[in-house]
């Protein structure tokens, strides 16, 4: 019996979930790790801590909002492109790909700043960051909307 070509929709949500669950996965076992002790942060006076929060908060903040401008340009261009459908999902992929990525570096970092910190205000930055990446989560119906196309197509 001949296997089924997994859809893109099926493709990119199998792609994000991995990303996601991985990021959860890092955080978890960086928590773990502060929490139990098995990693002691080096000491750092409270202002520099502040500091590196507060700058995680504004860096974290920018390139979400930067990921979610170019990935809308990046689908108005797409959208008023004549390609095909094919070529349109292919170029939505990358444009995914690429947000998704934009989206994983603050997290990572700040995943790292808690490790060498201690700080658990930084798990803050963290969840606030993860849902804005669940948000991302791709259906068929949200990617038949931004590319302007039917369902069907996307199927």
């Amino acid at each position: 019996m001949p296997q089924q070509p997994i859809s893109n929709v099926k493709a990119l949500s199998v792609l994000h979930f991995s990303l996601f669950v991985g990021q959860i996965m890092f955080a978890g076992i960086a928590a773990y790790f502060i929490y139990s002790k098995s990693f002691n942060p080096p000491f750092w006076e409270a202002g520099i801590r502040m500091g590196i929060i507060a700058g995680l908060a504004a860096f974290s903040w920018g390139l979400a909002l930067l990921a979610f401008n170019l990935f809308k340009k990046k689908v108005e261009k797409i959208r008023m492109n004549g390609d095909g459908v094919t070529d349109k999902l292919t170029a939505y992929r990358a444009g995914s790909i690429i947000r998704w990525a934009m989206l994983e570096a603050p997290v990572l970092l700040t995943i790292v700043c808690f490790l060498v910190t201690g700080e658990y205000y930084l798990l803050i930055i963290v969840a606030v960051l993860l849902m804005v990446f669940y948000y991302t989560k791709p259906s068929t119906s949200k990617v038949a909307q931004e590319l302007g196309i039917s369902e069907e197509e996307v199927k």
